[in-house]
This record gives structure tokens, C-alpha cells and sequence, in this order.
């Protein structure tokens, strides 16, 4: 049995108010939802990272872009429109860019969108690459993603992202894991 799910102070005072999830989509009206998820989950695979790291990834990326590969997200004001599976503000695509020549901005396959997260959580202690690895479950491991990683303007993300990440793990086979 897992241990404990950790509840960070952010979060905590929202459980109850707390964004309810959307409804995945039917998989014969979009197949491509699920072998993106699919995709994803063999790409952090590869990395050997644990399948409640994947679990955590994976949530984010859906709750950030529905699983589309190009999509130009949320607009804010001084870092212009965010793109990508994770919804990289243009000047982490540029710095993705200049490190590992992937053109998030122009469609970067899920492998290169992985190697990008990967890089940045490797690179840049702050995004929380450790206490990613650390979450004994979906739930905390969605919740450290959405914290440390994409550090939310909705204070009810961690939350719903530990939710998404425990749905994942429930309602979706994933082979190879």
C-alpha cells in the first residue's frame, strides 16, 4: 500500500472547491487523445523514470493541452501565448530551442516534448525533479508536477492534476508498465 498522500499548503484550503475534471473524449471519435497519452507514457518510459512520475506527467499535459500536440494555450501578457503539450511560454520553447534544437512552438513530436521536460527538470532543480521522484503515488506525484513544475495561477491545479493523475492510473491500461 502507498503511503500518505501529500497535501501541500496551496491546495489543501480548496478541496472543497475544487474544478471538477472533463470527461475524456470517446476513443473511436478521437483515437488520438489516447495514443498521444500512450506515447507520452512510453517516451518517460525510456527515461526510467517511475510509472507515478509518468502518471503525474501525463496529467499535467492533459489538463495543459487536451493531449494536442500544437496547441497555443493560455495568453499572458508579458510572455505571450504558451504552447505545446506543456504549455511552454515562448521563452522556455526559445531556451528548449537553443539547448536541444526541438521547435515546441512548430509541433515537436511527443518524444522531443518529453526529452524537453526532461532537460528542464534535469537542468533547473527548481521545477522539482526530486520531489516528482518522491511522490509514493499518482495523486501526490500529479500534485508536485502541477507545483513545482508548472507553478499554477489557479490554486485548485495541484489538486485537480493529482486528480487527473489517479484517473489515468485507474481507468487506463498502459503496456509496457
Amino acid at each position: 500500500m502507498a503511503g500518505p498522500t501529500l497535501v501541500t499548503n496551496r491546495s489543501a484550503p480548496l478541496l472543497a472547491s475544487v474544478r471538477p475534471l472533463v470527461a475524456w473524449p470517446d476513443p473511436k471519435a478521437m483515437p488520438q487523445f489516447y495514443d498521444v497519452a500512450d506515447e507520452i507514457a512510453m517516451a518517460f518510459k525510456s527515461y526510467g523514470v517511475t510509472k507515478n512520475f509518468m502518471l503525474g506527467g501525463l496529467a499535467r499535459a492533459e489538463l495543459e493541452s487536451s493531449l494536442r500536440l500544437v496547441v497555443v494555450g493560455d495568453k499572458d501578457a508579458a510572455q505571450g501565448p504558451a504552447h505545446g503539450l506543456w504549455q511552454w511560454d515562448l521563452a522556455r520553447c526559445a531556451e528548449i530551442h537553443q539547448h536541444l534544437d526541438i521547435d515546441i512552438i512548430n509541433g515537436a513530436s511527443v518524444e522531443d516534448q518529453v526529452k524537453s521536460v526532461m532537460w528542464e527538470l534535469e537542468t533547473f532543480p527548481y521545477y522539482g525533479l526530486k520531489q516528482i521522484q518522491a511522490a509514493p503515488d499518482p495523486n501526490t506525484s500529479g500534485m508536485m508536477w502541477c507545483e513545482f513544475y508548472d507553478r499554477p495561477e489557479r490554486a485548485d491545479e495541484p489538486t485537480r492534476t493529482g486528480m487527473a493523475a489517479v484517473r489515468w492510473a485507474t481507468q487506463w491500461t498502459f503496456p509496457g508498465w
